[in-house]
């Protein structure tokens, strides 16, 4: 169960009300799922080195899956140092491009969960360049996910393929209904787990029509002015 305890109201720092409220959030869902049940905690990279290390310390005690983006993740040192200090696995990485960041804050021992994303880091192939970087220093990957079905997809077949695969983030059977009919041949989520398509290449046909009626009813005003 993956959810964002500390609200909207902080940035760089936490109140000491807002610092408690988030703990007292991390302890409800840890008391009602139960000892078995793996909790992740997403920061979005809001606060700096002092204020992450004291929100992992006090959640350390209810097991985190990982401390997401506790700090942003192109500041290489910052990771980190946070890392060094906090018990619960980092994870970071869906904001990054291609290979060579990532593979900075392998090298600083600065992550344990790399999340390069399908569709900003590269594609297939430089995700698996990703995962082999990773696994020589025994990282695992989790790619992150808020793709298109075919983004989707493809990220099924890399977690396939890869033997350092940890999860996969996947929340599709919360979107419109129409996701689905986009490639009316992707699989669906049964349980904690998602088939592999059969067919050729990623084994899923985008259906264009359906595409169209949901296209953008309007550009965006910098496509307008050619930028």
């Amino acid at each position: 169960m993956k959810f964002d305890p500390f609200g909207q109201k902080n940035y760089l720092l936490i109140s000491p009300p807002e610092a408690q409220l988030a703990e007292d959030r991390v302890a409800a869902v840890r008391e009602a799922v139960g000892p078995h049940v793996d909790i992740l905690i997403e920061v979005h990279a809001k606060f700096n080195v002092a204020t992450a290390v004291h929100l992992g310390q006090r959640l350390e005690r209810y097991r985190p899956l990982w401390f997401e983006e506790p700090v942003s993740q192109e500041n290489v040192s910052e990771m980190a140092q946070v890392r060094r200090q906090v018990r619960i696995p980092i994870a970071t990485g869906e904001r990054l491009f291609t290979k060579f960041p990532l593979y900075e804050l392998i090298k600083a021992e600065a992550v344990d969960v790399l999340q390069p994303d399908m569709c900003n880091a590269g594609g297939i192939t430089e995700l698996k360049k990703i995962a082999a970087i990773a696994e020589c220093q025994h990282l695992v990957m989790a790619p992150h996910n808020t793709n298109s079905p075919i983004g989707t997809v493809a990220s099924f077949h890399l977690d396939a393929s890869i033997p350092n695969f940890l999860i996969q983030e996947y929340h599709a059977e919360f979107y419109e209904p129409w996701f689905f009919d986009l490639c009316p041949d992707q699989p669906r989520r049964t349980g904690s787990h998602v088939p592999l398509p059969q067919g050729s290449g990623l084994g899923v046909t985008l259906d264009e029509a359906v595409a169209r009626v949901h296209a953008l009813a309007k550009r965006p005003a910098w496509h307008e002015r050619g930028i």
